[in-house]
């Protein structure tokens, strides 16, 4: 369903610390959302890396999340049961 006028949608990004490059990416993320659609406010949560970013995810602490390509293949190789 779409937001009607002068509602605002937050979404929460997890990146990592904010010295790190996956901060950074974030922050571009956040910036271009933004920049798309005024009716999205976005939020970044430094976190201690992608480990933790999967946690997040799915405890709904983020709603979008930064991870590392091994950690994000590992993580769909145990939701779907794969070796």
């Amino acid at each position: 369903s779409g937001a009607s006028e002068g509602d605002l949608i937050l979404l929460t990004i997890g990146t990592a610390d904010s010295g790190g490059t996956m901060y950074q990416a974030g922050s571009a993320l956040a910036q271009a959302i933004t920049q798309e659609d005024h009716s999205i406010k976005v939020n970044i949560s430094a976190s201690t890396g992608s480990g933790m970013n999967v946690r997040s995810l799915e405890s709904g602490e983020v709603d979008l999340a930064l991870v590392s390509g091994d950690m994000a293949s590992a993580t769909g190789r145990m939701s779907f049961g794969l070796p």
